[in-house]
């Protein structure tokens, strides 16, 4: 349907995205279908190493979020995205649930136009 094409959009535009991350390396990557809020939404979530570890620079890049369009039109994007910088492969325990309540407080204003 119209949504999934919508949907498949948002996803190349995100693949696109990540693409620019200079000094970064993929590792993992996943995208979701989702309703979020209602909404036919993109969510992802992934992992990126960073090519030139040292003591001082962060190792990985760990990022969650959504990509959501309020209008039917798709005029509007809205990207929600959690990440951090750390040693540590894939969220901490505290950063997931942290930003599972992120996730969980936002609203939209839906406008069907």
């Amino acid at each position: 349907g119209e949504g999934k094409e919508m949907l498949a959009k948002l996803e190349a535009l995100k693949v696109s995205e990540l693409g620019t991350l200079s000094g970064w390396v993929r590792d993992s990557v996943h995208f979701y279908y989702v309703q979020f809020k209602s909404l036919p939404c993109l969510q992802y979530d992934g992992i990126y190493e960073n090519e030139k570890p040292s003591s001082s620079a962060a190792s990985y890049l760990n990022f969650r979020g959504y990509v959501c369009s309020p209008r039917k039109n798709g005029t509007l994007l809205v990207q929600l995205e959690v990440s951090s910088q750390t040693s540590q492969r894939g969220f901490s325990e505290a950063l997931f649930s942290l930003s599972a309540e992120f996730f969980d407080a936002v609203a939209f204003d839906v406008d069907d136009k």
